[in-house]
């Protein structure tokens, strides 16, 4: 299966791990990449949501609601109502490097 994760994001956590100068094997340093990943996508995820206006939020909550979820919808949606997706993600990007930097 081929890995979708961005490698700016991946490049971004390994940059936060030494930043904090943790020291971890191959198998220790894999794991938390991909917890800090699940994570950071939940964060970014949420952040999304929140930057919705109401009735597109209204209208993109009601789309999990249904039994097969319309991704091409979601897309329109987010793609008609957040005009900087870039913005939300570096300010997801500042939350998540305190959070990371203040926890470990």
């Amino acid at each position: 299966m081929e890995d979708l994760r961005n490698p700016y994001i991946l490049n971004f956590f390994n940059s936060l791990i030494q930043q904090k100068d943790l020291k971890l094997s191959s198998e220790g340093l894999s794991k938390m990449i991909e917890d800090m990943y699940r994570l950071f996508e939940n964060m970014l995820g949420k952040n999304m949501v929140a930057a919705l206006p109401a009735d597109a939020k209204s209208e993109y909550l009601a789309q999990h609601e249904k039994e097969g979820v319309d991704f091409d919808k979601i897309g329109q949606i987010f793609g008609e109502h957040i005009p900087k997706p870039d913005e939300i993600l570096k300010d997801t990007m500042k939350q998540f490097a305190a959070t990371f930097s203040k926890n470990r």
